[in-house]
């Protein structure tokens, strides 16, 4: 016997297979918000951790190497001029030992502190070296790409000590600087980011838990 679909039984189709009817979950064309935000927040927390991790590697990297340095005696210093082009180009970053001024020779690239600006730090070569009857010493100091001696003397003392150059990585002071300054720029923002990312998730258990 044919049924008019105002005679169907709830739950029946008109096609008489039997499937239930869904309730509507609204409007035709409507796309469900929870659908779409519980990825798009899983998406910012998962790109916010990997920003955090590489920023924290990138802190215990530039960490280790200074608490590297202070432990065998090296220091590291960026070359932000062209002096001593092509030897060591601008940008690089030069790696120094911690030595004795009688042990210094003609040639020996040294890092010391302008004698006429005590801010700044000159990167340059020795040209001569002249000893005193007491053991001290007088060093005349050159930038490579200068045509002209630096117009200074530095002098030492028999027991002195001089920052002498032994590593020259190329590219590497521009690459430190530039990380620093990410640092203390975007590290405590994406802090600051997670802390609140974090809170609100809690906040939300919270009151999930108590509902």
């Amino acid at each position: 016997m044919a049924m008019s679909a105002s005679s169907l039984p709830t739950g029946v189709d008109d096609a008489g297979l039997g499937s239930r009817v869904r309730p509507s979950d609204g409007p035709a064309g409507a796309t469900p918000t929870a659908t779409i935000r519980a990825p798009l927040c899983g998406a910012l927390r998962h790109g916010g951790n990997l920003a955090l991790a590489a920023l924290a590697t990138v802190l215990v990297v530039f960490t280790s190497l200074i608490v590297a340095g202070a432990v065998t005696g090296h220091h590291f210093e960026q070359v932000i001029t062209a002096s001593m082009v092509p030897t060591i180009p601008v940008g690089s970053l030069v790696v120094t030992e911690h030595v004795t001024a009688s042990s210094l020779v003609v040639g020996n690239v040294l890092v010391f502190t302008k004698p006429s600006n005590v801010s700044e730090v000159i990167v340059h070569r020795i040209a001569s070296i002249t000893r005193a009857g007491d053991g001290s010493i007088l060093v005349q100091t050159k930038g490579d790409a200068n045509h002209a001696p630096d117009p200074w003397l530095i002098k030492q003392s028999a027991g002195g000590a001089a920052d002498r150059v032994v590593y020259v990585i190329p590219g590497l002071g521009t690459v430190a600087s530039e990380g620093r300054s990410v640092l203390i720029l975007v590290l405590p923002a994406l802090l600051i980011t997670y802390l609140v990312s974090w809170s609100r998730r809690r906040y939300h258990a919270m009151i999930g838990t108590q509902a």
